[in-house]
């Protein structure tokens, strides 16, 4: 390994990066993912490390109808208490109308969100539409 920090870690070391707002979370989740998300729900999962968090579990699905809203999210919060994790991070990805019509078109998706991991007992450290 080097000792200049200019040059990248060994191969297989892990890669550590700060992601210090939501701008640096929402520009980090193609990268976690592998792809750009489309009309998605994107859930990162904090987890502990000591006396800091660390990312934990990545979740990507499609948006779901409202009639499957909440017995989704409920499994969703169930996956963050099983994680263990300090806090969620949600990503509304999608959806917004090209016309200039509804500016939070999926509002009733991120209150159910709301609703549900406050249920669990789950932190959430953003909840971002758009």
């Amino acid at each position: 390994m080097s000792d200049r920090p200019d040059l990248p870690p060994s191969p297989g070391a892990p890669l550590h990066i700060g992601l210090t707002d939501q701008g640096d979370v929402v520009a980090a989740v193609p990268y976690l993912l592998g792809f750009h998300p489309a009309d998605s729900l994107v859930a990162l999962m904090l987890v502990a490390d000591g006396n800091r968090e660390i990312l934990g579990r990545v979740v990507r699905t499609d948006l779901p109808d409202p009639s499957e809203r909440v017995p989704f999210f409920r499994h969703l919060a169930a996956v963050a208490g099983d994680q263990a994790a300090r806090a969620v991070s949600l990503l509304v990805v999608g959806g917004l109308a090209a016309d200039g019509g509804e500016p939070l078109p999926h509002r009733a998706l991120v209150d159910v969100l709301r609703v549900e991991y406050g249920a669990q007992g789950c932190p959430r450290r953003s909840c971002r539409v758009g």
